[in-house]
């Protein structure tokens, strides 16, 4: 049968009263997981930029004057197949129509299973304009970039957020708001922004455990890394899958303290050519290698050495041609008057050919504030502007002890650290 209405929708489901089915916004539920349930769907029906942001890639009709989004739990389609929630998408002022359905399918402590998810997208293809959705703490490149690759023709679409990102989305609705006339503004109003708030404020809780991703078995696949003998395939994968989610993350602590919206370099590939790419540095020279690319197309690039514990952040600076490496480095360092903390930054010049200078900004910095330093003496003297490859900005950290660096988390809680700093002090400054 068609489903075009809400009474053949419950005619469907053999349901006397979808409404009784609704999410709510104030659960009690002794499970987190059925808890956040809720109060997400609840804040989807609430607030219309939220909505609009996540689900724009599922149907156009979101964005529809007369959009009403409505959520029921627990929907049984057939025997034990129950998602944990239908998003229908009415539209139409008079006599509304059904115009998106989403199976929605969450986890919050436990993992998504792909059995499960493929006989929801089975019995989706018997609706119209469908979507399946999962949310986990899984984070992946992009919606798109699902954790399984279901089987079948003509599959409805899958997407999946991970909490994460989900809080990366309310943040950008949140920053938006505040930088815009609070009181002239007809995309936000200050209700719904107080009850996205709120959501973010729930989700950062520490038993609701939406948490940040620690990379997995780190210890000991490093330990095997770099023993002497040859790494296996699946160490590789292992290690490879663990930064893919790492770097996603990144983005989210990113935005979060630095309020720079970036992008990663890979985000439409799928995940085997991202895992494939990330393994070629591993096999190659023990490497993990992420470019982060900004709103305004610059790149910023991460390596970490896992043979010498290191951590480097690097990004170009464009520079002038027609004039000097001196007159380069001066309207560089003028930019960087007020950086604050330069101590682990490096100015590199690159000659090519494996040649070049560099100092640390902040001895650079003290020169260019010395009347009677004025050379930058580091500065390749018998070299012109045109035999510069590349100016840039370099961060490099060693640790000194090797148990931090082994550590999950104090390899982790150091990465995001420098990571954001180097956001902080150059990207923001350039």
């Amino acid at each position: 049968m068609k489903i075009v209405t809400k009474n053949d929708l419950e005619d469907y489901l053999s349901i006397d009263d979808l409404d009784k089915k609704k999410s709510c916004l104030f659960p009690v539920y002794k499970q987190p997981e059925q808890n956040i349930k809720n109060i997400f769907l609840s804040c989807l029906i609430a607030v219309k930029p939220l909505r609009e942001r996540l689900f724009y890639r599922c149907t156009k009709a979101i964005n529809n004057q007369t959009a009403q989004l409505d959520s029921y739990n627990e929907i049984d389609l057939d025997g034990d197949d129950r998602p944990d929630a239908l998003l229908v998408l009415y539209t139409g002022k008079r006599s509304p129509v059904i115009s998106w359905i989403g199976f929605i399918e969450t986890k919050l402590g436990s993992e998504l299973k792909e059995d499960q998810l493929q006989r929801y997208i089975d019995k989706a293809k018997e609706f119209d304009n469908v979507s399946l959705i999962s949310i986990s703490n899984d984070i992946v490149s992009s919606p798109e970039n699902t954790p399984f690759k279901l089987k079948g023709r003509k599959l409805p679409q899958y997407i999946h957020f991970s909490w994460v990102y989900i809080k990366t989305e309310c943040l950008k609705i949140l920053d938006e708001y505040n930088k815009n006339s609070k009181s002239d503004n007809e995309t936000f109003d200050v209700e719904q922004m107080f009850i996205l708030q709120e959501f973010l404020r729930y989700m950062d809780r520490d038993e609701v455990k939406v948490t940040n991703h620690v990379m997995k078995n780190w210890k000991d696949n490093l330990t095997e890394l770099n023993s002497n003998g040859k790494s296996s395939k699946e160490l590789i994968n292992s290690i490879s899958e663990s930064w893919m989610i790492e770097e996603n993350d990144l983005c989210y602590n990113i935005y979060k303290e630095s309020k720079i919206n970036v992008f990663l370099k890979n985000e439409k590939k799928d995940k085997d050519e991202i895992i494939s790419n990330i393994s070629d540095g591993l096999k190659n020279c023990k490497t993990l290698y992420t470019t982060f690319v900004t709103e305004d197309k610059s790149d910023i690039n991460l390596s970490v050495n896992l043979e010498i514990k290191s951590i480097c952040l690097s990004c170009d600076i464009s520079f002038n041609k027609e004039k000097t490496i001196y007159m380069n480095v001066k309207n560089i360092l003028d930019k960087f008057s007020d950086a604050g903390d330069e101590h682990n930054l490096n100015l590199v010049i690159d000659y090519g050919r494996g040649k070049f200078a560099s100092k640390t900004l902040k001895e650079l910095l003290e020169e260019k504030n010395d009347r009677f330093k004025k050379d930058y003496e580091f500065i390749d003297k018998s070299k012109s502007i045109q035999d510069v490859k590349k100016i840039k900005i370099e961060l490099n950290y060693e640790f000194e002890r090797k148990s931090d660096f082994y550590s999950a988390n104090k390899f982790d809680d150091k990465l995001e650290t420098l990571v954001v700093t180097y956001f902080n002090q150059v990207v923001s400054t350039l």
